[in-house]
Order: C-alpha cells, then sequence, then structure tokens
C-alpha cells in the first residue's frame, strides 16, 4: 500500500515514489513465461506427372459402309437405302 500525504492547503497530492509494497492479489505462476520455440516451418512444392512408357495404342472405330442408291426421276434425284434380306 502507497502512503500519501495530502497538505490542506496544496494543490497537489504528494507521494512518496518507491516505496516499498507488493501487488495483492495476484496467482503465483503455474509454469515458465515463455514456451519452447515451434518447429520451423519448411514450404515445399512437389509435383508429379505420369509418364506412361509406351504411347497408347490409337483405336478408330469405324461403322460399317452404308450402301446408297440414287434414282433420278424427271429430273429429281431420289436417295434410298438398300435393304438386304
Amino acid at each position: 500500500m502507497n502512503a500519501t500525504d495530502t497538505l490542506v492547503f496544496a494543490a497537489v497530492a504528494v507521494t512518496a515514489v518507491g516505496v516499498s509494497g507488493a501487488p495483492a492479489g495476484v496467482t503465483p505462476f503455474d509454469h515458465a513465461e515463455t514456451a519452447p520455440d515451434p518447429a520451423t516451418l519448411i514450404a515445399t512444392t512437389r509435383n508429379e506427372y505420369a509418364v506412361p512408357l509406351v504411347s497408347p495404342m490409337n483405336v478408330h472405330e469405324v461403322d460399317p459402309p452404308v450402301s446408297t442408291t440414287a434414282l433420278h426421276i424427271g429430273g429429281t434425284a431420289v436417295v434410298g437405302d438398300e435393304v438386304t434380306a
């Protein structure tokens, strides 16, 4: 507790500086104030590309040929599919 002297006619209260005392109501330390430093963060980027050992075989799907017949009747072209039995 700090001691303060107050004069009756003074405009300022005089407090002695450096008076011994300790704060009251403070809990003791539970653990150290400084924690261990965190591990150093190292950021890396890893790119992986899948490369086949051989080129894939190119396959083209081909529809069977469609046979059509064109008939010219009186200046008009008529196209029809042949029907096989």
